[in-house]
């Protein structure tokens, strides 16, 4: 039996993994703008890191949705968005990176907790 912590839990995971599969699928239809951006961060083969991030943004959030792997998915998406904050949020002068630096810290922050939370793969706490 589920209690509401676990519920709460199951929630947040939903919800976070939600972000990063729609930020994959966003990535996968405005494919050429990304791949221009992330040129201009001076970032190597621009099109292949757009490929990657945008794969493992739509699997790890398809996993956390589903409850596979969960553990292993938070880390994965908590160390991507990691390298994606130091790569295209190093200019703390411009306030707008000062904000997606803290907003990507408190998403980190989030899947570590989804990370450290007692493994489930069993979303069983959502009455069909």
């Amino acid at each position: 039996m589920y209690n509401n912590t676990h519920k709460l839990q199951h929630m947040g995971r939903l919800l976070i993994g939600l972000m990063f599969l729609v930020m994959g699928l966003m990535k996968l239809m405005n494919f050429d703008a990304m791949t221009g951006y992330t040129a201009s961060l001076d970032v190597p083969a621009p099109a292949l890191m757009i490929g990657i991030v945008m794969i493992l943004e739509i699997v790890g959030g398809l996993m956390l949705i589903l409850g596979k792997k969960v553990m292993e998915a938070a880390k994965m998406l908590a160390l991507l968005l990691i390298v994606i904050t130091v790569v295209a949020h190093r200019d703390l002068a411009a306030q707008a990176n000062v904000s997606a630096l803290l907003k990507n810290l408190a998403i980190i922050g989030g899947l570590l907790l989804v990370a450290s939370a007692p493994a489930d793969d069993k979303c069983t706490c959502i009455k069909k």
